[in-house]
């Protein structure tokens, strides 16, 4: 059997979070985060990061990555990202990638070539 891979995008409220774990729970899945804001672990106003409670001992990635004063750029995303798809792949493993981030989500998905960049 082959590994699913669900993919919700929508604006900041519309109720992603809540439908990504149930379907999670539905398919045995695991649940990236591509939201540009769900990767710092400080709290942003105006997102609606998932709260640890709400993460019903389903395991989240790409969540609480980084400090808003570290330098993180979407090549590393997508690395990262990509390595977490990889694993589940090979290990038949659902996924559902969740957020409001088009270019995150298409980091991930599609053959975009992007380059680490030095910034100094």
């Amino acid at each position: 059997m082959k590994s699913k891979i669900i993919v919700l995008v929508g604006p900041t409220g519309a109720g992603k979070t809540y439908l990504s774990i149930e379907l999670a729970k539905l398919y045995n899945a695991q649940i990236i985060n591509a939201d540009a804001t769900g990767i710092y672990k400080e709290p942003l106003i105006a997102t609606a990061k998932i709260k640890e409670d709400e993460k019903q001992n389903i395991k989240h990635h790409m969540i609480d990555l980084i400090s808003l004063n570290d330098d993180y750029s979407i090549f590393e995303y997508q690395n990262e990202g990509r390595k977490i798809i990889d694993d589940c792949l090979k290990k038949k493993v659902n996924l559902v990638i969740v957020g409001g981030s088009g270019l995150y989500i298409k980091a991930l998905l599609y053959d975009y070539k992007l380059g680490k960049t030095n910034n100094k």
